[in-house]
């Protein structure tokens, strides 16, 4: 056997046998121990010194003078105890935040045998530094238990809590330490965090534009050569030999990919802008959608006529197949006869037709480019549809990639162990099953959501959605299937992640508004014209905004419940939050009166609720878990009205680029889904004493990953199989498939015999 100890650790043996025992003698390392307390079948040794110890051999007698036939040897592996580890995930090296933001700390900590404390350190260049006391109280935690080996906890910072002024930078690093005597704390790298105001921000902003606008005139400079090139390309064909001609179409071709690739980077990096403009109030919600649309404009024409353009070049490239594959001499023969009979035909051969094609759209590309030029602004942030039938599309693509992903591995994988997997399949099964996890996870917020949805709609298909998810189960299921990845009970796994891809991809078509209703809605929005999109779309970028605001509050607030805040500070700061609240209310009051549709009305009423239960606890001074849940309910409502406002576009005019723009702002919403809110990591719980966390840390037992499934045996008889499982199953339809894929062999294409 083999025993892995760490390194100095102390050492005592147990053991049991079938027969009484009369004496128990272990050689550990180099030196025999004293005898072993005997207790008729069982025996125990001392507390033993590992040191320098490597093997150990144990050899005993029973009652009646009988010995084994040879001593029972260990193999002793001394390891290490290894560095604790502290990250930030969600955190850049270098980055900026407003004065009157909160900053959401998300922290990872993670140790081979226990974490013992953590937390992080900071201060500013300008000398604001917290007390011992606020670093303690504010930004350091601890483990549960000492067997707690992962923690995933937030802490949270806000330049105006603790006095820091635009301009300064706050320097900050994390720290954690584990149970090894003296042992000094592990450490991040340092972090930078600029303190800006909205105006600094706001130049910063028009600086990212100008960057982005140079590269969009390096995307229309490329286009105008490839366009150039089509043209000269035109003009030459009669005289190109075909391989010329191929060779030079096939360049042009890949040139147009290229720009297109590039055009579309340029749009997501204008959305990572456009969600950092969002959080400042010195924009305004007209120029933010004006912005959206560019953006959208440059997505549809980097993903559609460039493709497009690509494709014709491609086709344009592409020789004509000879009309008979069984006899390709006569047409190559023919060809150049019938091009010389008629050299001045009027029809244009298809590489010439699709050149010419090419060429138009070129044109209609280029022009859309200057458009862009004169119309581009900004940018938005992470695109993740939060529109439901797109977060539901999203679920089924992550479950198609993670099938195969599955399917890739399975030839090295198939009818093995878990213990018997190589490490790189062992790894890449626990990174799959954490993926299947995360998607778990999301799939139970989305049916959530999909359920608030229709209770304030009363929209059939969202109730369809909702309760056959609820029916079917859908997060039990997902989690089923990460036990059988991590089992490796792969084929069986990608059957069921098959179908929850495509149940996921059936749902989001449930939930897709139909075109034929539009208009249908007994007068509630009706109108469709593109004013009113243009309306909806500035109405959806002030909600939008408005979350975005509510999620910094309910930061802010949760800051103030520190036991570190003195009580006078609470009090200025709480009435201030209050009246911050108090003025969301107001504004959300003039949204509701600049664009009025009687089917958001219940709706805002909810929001307005919400956020005046909000603003009078903390008029009280109050910073409790009653006020944190109302600011809550403010956000989930305001998900809920963004969601039923983009679902009146989508019904009104799907195609306008006004609803276009909305899908899009409805994407980088989801930037700020999990923000300010827990994770969803089984391994989360820290002692709360200064990050936050709402669950105790998992249980990190489970069920043994050897264990396979009972029916798994495969019988030869007469050469057959039986209960074939799973795994060969579909390995062997594979492999048939791809045998009915090849091309016969000549002589038996030909009537021939093996």
């Amino acid at each position: 056997g083999q025993l892995d100890l760490l390194e100095g650790a102390g050492v005592m043996l147990t053991g049991a046998v079938n027969r009484a025992l009369s004496s128990v003698q272990l050689q550990w390392g180099e030196s025999l121990s004293p005898a072993l307390a005997i207790e008729q079948t069982s025996f125990q040794s001392d507390w033993l010194d590992s040191q320098d110890v490597y093997s150990a051999s144990i050899e005993w007698e029973d009652h009646l003078g009988f010995t084994q036939a040879r001593p029972w040897t260990l193999a002793i592996r001394q390891q290490a105890d290894q560095t604790p580890g502290i990250q930030f995930p969600q955190l850049f090296r270098e980055m900026a935040i407003l004065e009157t933001e909160a900053l959401e700390i998300q922290t990872r900590v993670i140790d081979d045998y226990g974490i013992k404390e953590f937390g992080l350190v900071w201060k500013s260049v300008d000398g604001v530094e917290p007390s011992a006391e606020t670093l303690a109280l504010d930004f350091t935690d601890a483990s549960l238990n000492r067997s707690q080996k992962e923690l995933n906890v937030s802490f949270y910072f806000s330049p105006n809590l603790y006095g820091i002024a635009p301009g300064d930078l706050v320097e900050l690093y994390g720290h954690v330490t584990d149970f090894y005597p003296g042992r000094e704390p592990s450490q991040t790298p340092l972090y930078r965090i600029h303190i800006v105001s909205s105006v600094e921000h706001a130049e910063r902003i028009r600086q990212q534009l100008e960057t982005l606008m140079t590269e969009i005139e390096d995307v229309s400079r490329l286009e105008q050569s490839i366009a150039d090139a089509t043209n000269e390309t035109l003009e030459d064909f009669d005289n190109l030999s075909p391989e010329d001609l191929e060779s030079r179409v096939e360049d042009q071709a890949t040139d147009q990919k290229l720009n297109a690739g590039h055009l579309s980077e340029l749009a997501q990096k204008g959305m990572e802008t456009l969600r950092d403009a969002m959080r400042n109030p010195a924009f305004s919600n007209e120029m933010m959608s004006e912005w959206s649309q560019t953006l959208s404009q440059m997505q549809e024409l980097a993903q559609q006529q460039m493709q497009e353009a690509a494709q014709a070049l491609e086709q344009a490239a592409t020789p004509p197949s000879p009309s008979s594959p069984s006899s390709p001499s006569p047409p190559s023969q023919s060809k150049p006869s019938s091009q010389q009979a008629s050299p001045a035909s009027s029809s244009p051969s298809p590489q010439e037709q699709a050149l010419q094609e090419a060429q138009q759209q070129e044109q209609e590309i280029l022009e859309a480019l200057q458009d862009l030029q004169a119309m581009v602004n900004e940018d938005l942030d992470k695109l993740q549809a939060l529109t439901l039938a797109q977060r539901l599309r999203g679920l089924g693509q992550t479950e198609s990639e993670l099938e195969s992903s599955l399917m890739d591995g399975a030839e090295s994988t198939l009818g093995l162990f878990t213990d018997e997997l190589p490490p790189r399949w062992r790894a890449a099964h626990q990174k799959l099953g954490e993926t299947q996890q995360e998607t778990a996870g999301k799939a139970g917020e989305l049916q959530e959501e999909i359920g608030r949805f229709f209770e304030r709609t009363q929209q059939e298909p969202y109730g369809e959605v909702s309760e056959a998810m609820k029916e079917k189960q859908t997060v039990e299921g997902l989690t089923a299937t990460q036990e059988m990845i991590l089992k490796n009970i792969t084929m069986d796994a990608a059957d069921q992640i098959a179908v929850w891809a495509r149940q996921f991809e059936a749902w989001a078509s449930q939930l897709e508004p139909d075109e034929e209703s539009e208009g249908a809605g007994g007068g509630e929005g009706e109108g469709g014209g593109e004013d009113q999109q243009q309306d909806l779309t500035e109405q959806l970028m002030a909600l939008l905004r408005m979350r975005e605001s509510e999620l910094n509050l309910r930061m802010q607030t949760r800051l103030l419940d520190r036991p570190s805040q003195q009580q006078a500070n609470k009090e200025t700061r709480t009435k201030e939050l209050s009246k911050q609240q108090s003025e969301m209310q107001e504004a959300l009051l003039d949204i509701r009166a600049e664009v009025p549709l009687p089917f958001m009305d219940p709706v805002f009423e909810e929001i307005h609720g919400h956020m005046g239960n909000a603003a009078d606890g903390l008029a009280r001074g109050e910073t409790h878990a009653e006020v944190v849940e109302a600011e809550t309910q403010s956000i989930n409502t305001l998900t809920d009205a963004i969601n039923l406002l983009n679902e009146q576009a989508q019904k009104n005019n799907p195609s306008s680029s006004a609803s276009q723009s909305m899908s899009l702002m409805m994407q980088m919403m989801m930037a700020s889904q999990s923000m300010g809110q827990q994770s969803n990591s089984p391994q989360d719980g820290g002692s709360s004493a200064g990050g936050d966390t709402d669950r105790q840390a998992g249980d990190s037992t489970g069920a043994d990953e050897g264990d396979a499934a009972e029916s798994r045996t495969v019988s030869k008889g007469s050469g057959q199989a039986f209960n074939l499982p799973a795994e060969f199953r579909k390995s062997f339809e594979l492999y048939f498939q791809q045998l009915e894929q090849l091309s016969p062999p000549e002589n038996l294409s030909n009537g021939g015999t093996p």
